[in-house]
Parts: structure tokens; sequence; C-alpha cells
């Protein structure tokens, strides 16, 4: 469960930055730098969590294992 949990999070994350980072490379405008900024600084943190959790569920079913 959180392995599943942990993957959403982490895609969406980095699925968030990419998109940042897509909208100030096509439409460069003010505008779109506020939103494409506020994505990649969103999206980063986010997709960083998700690695976190991914981690502690495989160090949780290393453990589980005998």
């Amino acid at each position: 469960m959180l392995r599943s949990i942990a993957t959403i999070v982490a895609a969406t994350g980095a699925l968030a930055a990419i998109v940042g980072w897509l909208w100030n490379l096509v439409a460069p405008t003010p505008d779109a730098n506020i939103g494409a900024g506020a994505l990649v600084v969103l999206g980063l943190p986010v997709a960083g969590i998700g690695v976190v959790l991914l981690i502690v569920s495989a160090l949780l079913d290393r453990r589980r294992e005998p």
C-alpha cells in the first residue's frame, strides 16, 4: 500500500515539475513564468517526498522478509 502511494506521489511531483519546465519553455511570458515556476517549486519537493516514501517502503518490505 505504501509503495503505491509513494509511486503516485513521486510521479505527480515529477510530472508537475516537467509540465512547469515545458510551460516556461513553450510560452515564456511573465504569467506563464509565474505559473511554471510554481509548478516546478512545488513539484520537486513532492517528487522528493515520493522518493523518500519509496525508500521507506523498500526498507520495510526488506525487514518483513525473513
